[in-house]
């Protein structure tokens, strides 16, 4: 039983679930788009809610503000606004095609009283009689642009590796965690199982949150679930900086020797990745400064070659 948890006033029968698999994703220092990867998906697959996680104690507000909007604009005097806080939900997913039932968990990494947070998912996973948790997250790595990213499964649990398709890998890591470290770990306290699948999004691609790295993970999660997902929500912003990417490519030398030694070493190493050779190329910081800058400079001469309207529209 936890304080921080608010259940839906009517929730659905939880007595049937199938196997149900808690899969967690969240916005934070990191990044968001393991949190934007499960948003659309709840999206899609008109997940129900379950409960919330009351924010008041986790958060400091004057550092991870609100959000103010107008939802209803029937006049100037009688606008109506509404504050969206910080929020951590739970929601029920049947995905067409799926063998089991997903409790899904969407929202933001707390700032404050990281412990009582894990407390109370630990809580909300024993109600909802759920005992397996995979966190999504992504990372940045010198993964190319023009190959599929690489995703990584972290696991003890041959099964699911083997519904993946994926070689599970063992937990190497040590230093500063993301809230889904202690997650995972308060879970294997309790002896149930937990995995992590992460994503590899290119380094150079400086966007937040990141389309390659949602779509790898929505990508892996249908095939992994024999779910049916839809990621051509990400086609568009994906095709842009793909044409960025390559039109800085084309117009930089050392940019382009950079990327295809990535391409080289994808190829062939692939997918260990920490055994790319950059010795020769220039430095990530330096990289990412000369390839932002170039971005911006192409941004702005596009925009200037159209008219205010045009680009406020979206016109091309």
């Amino acid at each position: 039983m936890s304080d921080l948890l608010r259940y839906e006033e009517q929730l659905p029968d939880l007595s049937g679930l199938r196997d149900p698999l808690l899969i967690a994703g969240f916005g934070g220092a990191w990044g968001t788009s393991a949190a934007e990867a499960l948003r659309e998906l709840v999206e899609h697959w008109e997940a129900e809610p379950l409960a919330s996680v009351d924010p008041q104690t986790l958060f400091d507000f004057t550092v991870r503000r609100p959000h103010v909007r107008i939802v209803d604009r029937d006049g100037a005097e009688a606008a109506v606004r509404a504050i969206d806080w910080p929020a951590n939900e739970f929601y029920l997913a049947r995905p067409e095609g799926a063998e089991r039932d997903l409790v899904l968990l969407v929202g933001s990494e707390p700032q404050l009283r990281w412990r009582e947070f894990t407390d109370a998912v630990v809580a909300a996973m024993e109600r909802f009689g759920v005992s397996e948790s995979l966190m999504l997250g992504a990372y940045r790595a010198a993964t190319p642009h023009s190959r599929p990213l690489p995703v990584q499964l972290y696991s003890r649990d041959a099964q699911l590796a083997a519904r993946f398709g994926l070689v599970p890998e063992a937990w190497s890591y040590e230093g500063p965690a993301g809230i889904t470290t202690p997650l995972a770990v308060a879970c294997e306290e309790r002896g149930w199982s937990s995995s992590s699948l992460l994503a590899a999004a290119p380094f150079y691609v400086s966007v937040e949150p990141h389309p390659f790295a949602a779509r790898a993970l929505i990508q892996a999660l249908g095939h992994g679930l024999n779910a049916e997902v839809d990621v051509a929500v990400y086609d568009e912003q994906i095709a842009e900086l793909y044409e960025e990417a390559e039109d800085a490519r084309g117009r930089s030398d050392e940019f382009g020797r950079f990327i295809d030694t990535l391409e080289l070493n994808y190829d062939e190493l692939h997918p260990a990745l920490d055994s790319i050779d950059t010795s020769e190329a220039p430095t990530a910081p330096e990289l990412v400064e000369d390839v932002e800058s170039f971005l911006r400079q192409l941004r702005d001469s596009e925009d200037s070659e159209h008219p205010p309207s045009e680009t406020a529209s979206g016109s091309s």
